[in-house]
């Protein structure tokens, strides 16, 4: 275990390193001179100062999802990122797509990092930095908030989009009934959208709001009936309510429709503590199958 986390860091490292010089040419590279700037139009300049931002902010994104976080070593990036995005600003406050980028930024770095500094210093004890972090917290998802309402006011074209990342930034904060709302926005604008009803019937759980979970449950079984996700949410709810039995059986279904390889590794343990070798391995090939096919942006 040791030797895996030490790769872990070390891939991670590597990534950052990799970001960090790729971020630093990027920003040279892309840059316009001044006679450049003379002949380009003031809508030009917006795209290019766009453009450069989204190049720099997806490996931060990549960067930012792997289990060690480098967060204070993507900050340089993340400065030539919001650096870029308030110059075409500048030129045009009404670029949806930079108070957007702005949005993210604030809610799903900035200010999620702050969150976990937060807990980590409430459960250590350090109430001075509790206070700043608290500080911090609301700071950043105050500013996300405002940025995406600038993003839906100046007329995106992904306001369901916008919606979901309202959506996210609430369950990042544990808000889950100011996830819902933004989620139920995001499906009025787009209805067939199958994530944004998944995500709803998460919300409508973790708020503890379980019979607007289940009805929503039957109505995505319906619609989609080859799909793992609400059988995954009924096994969670049975065990929440201490149904475990209840709970194994739409994990078995939920394996029957092709879900993650998670489910199947679960289900071989939980048969082999139980003594039932051969379900134990059935469920274990099952999550070897899933391993090598299953998609983890199925809904």
């Amino acid at each position: 275990m040791k030797n895996n986390n030490n790769k872990t860091v070390f891939i991670t490292i590597t990534g950052v390193v990799v970001l960090i010089i790729a971020g630093y040419f990027l920003s040279k590279s892309g840059l316009f001179s001044e006679n450049q700037k003379k002949i380009m139009t003031p809508e030009e300049r917006v795209d290019e100062y766009n453009r450069l931002a989204d190049q720099l902010l997806k490996p931060v994104i990549v960067e930012m999802a792997k289990p060690v976080s480098p967060y204070k070593f993507v900050l340089r990036s993340l400065k030539e990122v919001e650096k870029y995005t308030w110059l075409a600003l500048d030129i045009d406050t009404t670029r949806p797509d930079a108070w957007q980028r702005l949005g993210y930024i604030n809610s799903h770095i900035h200010g999620k990092q702050a969150l976990l500094r937060y807990e980590s210093y409430k459960n250590k004890e350090m109430p001075e930095k509790v206070i700043e972090e608290e500080k911090n917290v609301i700071m950043y998802f105050s500013k996300a908030n405002l940025y995406y309402d600038k993003a839906l006011e100046f007329g995106t074209d992904d306001s369901a989009g916008v919606y979901y990342l309202k959506s996210e930034a609430a369950d990042i904060q544990r808000l889950y009934d100011y996830a819902v709302i933004n989620l139920l926005d995001a499906i009025k604008v787009d209805p067939e959208n199958r994530k944004y009803k998944a995500k709803l019937i998460e919300a409508y759980l973790n708020g503890g709001r379980f019979q607007n979970a289940l009805s929503q449950i039957e109505l995505y079984k319906r619609a989609y009936p080859d799909s793992d996700v609400p059988y995954l949410h009924l096994a969670g709810y049975y065990y929440h309510i201490g149904d475990t039995i209840a709970a194994i059986e739409n994990y078995e279904t939920a394996i029957e429709k092709g879900t993650k390889p998670e489910v199947g590794k679960f289900l071989h343990r939980y048969y082999t503590q139980h003594s039932e070798p051969e379900k134990a391995s059935h469920f274990l090939q099952k999550a070897n199958e899933a391993e090598a096919i299953y998609d983890p942006e199925k809904y």
